[in-house]
């Protein structure tokens, strides 16, 4: 009997030993990940952040089993899943309020400018939906420009080259561009809570490493309030990170709202209404805009526990 109980240990000592993978890309709402390794809080529990070009691959990497987790936007989350990854929304890190952006080059001073030219834009569901609502706010379609595939990394140098005639970007491209001369010509800020960032987990891994997933949240938060209350170092090296100084950084953070553990346990937990009437609205957005290949059920993809005990002890 002793022997069968230190097979277990072992077996389970040895299952809390396998890294968690995190992937990320560039974007001011995930740099407390990264800041929260920085300080060591990931240390113990073998967790490893990794910084991705674009989120295409992000979402490629956690479909073939190379991360446990990521960083994205709901839609990218939805699109997972409807293409059978087995993923959870465990919180919810950030809403978009003006940092992703249509950007306009030469020549180009109004979304109607833009029709029948080139638009940059990345081969992601959020990159699409942008796109889509900015047209559809100025009446358009995506059969009156030219849609062309450029990856983030691409973004900046397709704009100021004329490569593109305009960009579905953001921060901190964003204000690279505008620091440049390119012109605003909608912004996230025009579809408030359309655009919002999730931290998704394969299924297994909830159930297999939890105590891992609690640490990675319990670290961000840590990070992030943080940030919240302007600590210099915080900040100073989130905005190395992101290739801007300090000030372009603290700018672009007001362009979008980070959550706080405790209102992030109250929205997963169900306590505000209008958040699960907004995620059905979004599901049929989704569909009508073919964002995402099946249907899929929003409500159903949260997993509020590790919120719950997280914002709870604050």
């Amino acid at each position: 009997m002793l022997s069968s109980v230190l097979l277990v240990a072992a077996s389970c000592a040895k299952h809390e030993a396998i890294p968690l993978r995190v992937g990320t890309n560039v974007w001011p709402g995930y740099e407390s990940f990264y800041y929260a390794s920085h300080l060591g809080l990931y240390k113990e529990h073998g967790i490893k952040i990794i910084a991705y070009p674009s989120t295409s691959e992000t979402m490629n990497s956690i479909k073939s089993g190379l991360i446990e987790a990521a960083a994205m936007t709901l839609d990218e989350a939805a699109l997972l899943a409807s293409e059978g990854a087995p993923v959870k929304i465990v919180a919810v890190l950030d809403y978009s309020l003006g940092a992703d952006v249509i950007i306009g080059g030469n020549g180009v001073k109004s979304m109607k400018d833009i029709k029948g030219r080139k638009v940059g834009v990345e081969s992601t569901a959020v990159g699409a939906m942008v796109l889509i609502r900015g047209l559809a706010h100025s009446g358009m379609s995506l059969n009156d420009v030219r849609v062309v595939y450029k990856s983030y990394s691409q973004h900046e140098e397709s704009l100021t080259s004329g490569a593109v005639d305009a960009v579905v970007t953001f921060e901190p491209v964003r204000s690279k561009l505008l620091a440049k001369g390119g012109k605003l010509l909608f912004d996230s800020s025009m579809i408030p809570g359309e655009i919002m960032d999730v931290l998704v987990v394969r299924k297994d891994v909830l159930e297999s490493n939890p105590r891992a997933v609690e640490a990675l949240l319990s670290g961000f938060f840590k990070a992030a309030n943080m940030l919240l209350a302007g600590d210099d170092r915080a900040i100073e090296f989130m905005a190395a990170r992101e290739g801007v100084d300090k000030e372009t950084f603290i700018k672009g953070l007001k362009l979008i709202k980070i959550l706080d553990a405790g209102e992030n346990a109250f929205i997963m937990s169900g306590g505000d209404p209008a958040f699960v009437v907004h995620l059905k609205q979004m599901e049929n957005m989704f569909i009508k805009n073919r964002l995402v290949h099946n249907p899929v059920k929003l409500v159903a993809m949260l997993e509020p526990a590790f919120m719950e005990k997280i914002g709870g002890e604050k």
